[in-house]
């Protein structure tokens, strides 16, 4: 989940050039700054890459503090849209736990004691990412089909899910 949603910052990167271009720089003064940010953002785009392919030992709190470390080293531009993107991110987070909240009110006692197991794992921040799919994996394992069943019902058409494996 985290990956998925930190794949926005890639087109962030690229919105930088343009922000030079078009600050009023003229000349070569402008062609400077451009290579500038096009060499610091080439490097950020690489760099978060390869975070991303060997992030399945690292929490979620490390993985988004190296993140915040990578961009740190970007343009201004990126950084400010770097920091709207975590707001932004913050309050998707808050819409999908009241999701959440949401579904559990829908499910059988034993779905809703699954449910919150499956979601403490995909919430837990200290775990690494293979430590979480892992756990989830045992989960998914261990559901009677009845409960996975029900669990597919009724939260289909939520994010309640994502990452678990059953779609």
């Amino acid at each position: 989940m985290l990956l998925q949603s930190l794949l926005p910052l890639f087109s962030i990167v690229f919105c930088s050039v343009h922000s030079a271009v078009i600050s009023g720089e003229t000349g070569s003064r402008r062609t400077e700054l451009a290579m500038k940010v096009e060499e610091v953002n080439t490097n950020f785009e690489g760099d978060l890459e390869k975070l991303l392919e060997t992030s399945g030992d690292l929490s979620l709190i490390e993985i988004r503090q190296k993140v915040d470390d990578l961009v740190a080293k970007t343009d201004p531009e990126t950084r400010k849209r770097h920091e709207a993107w975590k707001i932004a991110q913050h309050a998707r987070d808050n819409e999908r736990r009241e999701r959440i909240k949401d579904a559990i009110m829908k499910l059988s006692k034993p779905a809703q004691s699954k449910l919150i197991r499956i979601i403490f794992v995909q919430e837990d921040e200290e775990l690494t990412q293979n430590e979480k799919r892992s756990r989830l994996s045992d989960i998914n394992k261990s559901l009677p089909a009845d409960i996975r069943e029900e669990l597919i019902a009724k939260l289909k058409d939520t994010d309640v899910l994502s990452g678990f494996g059953f779609y």
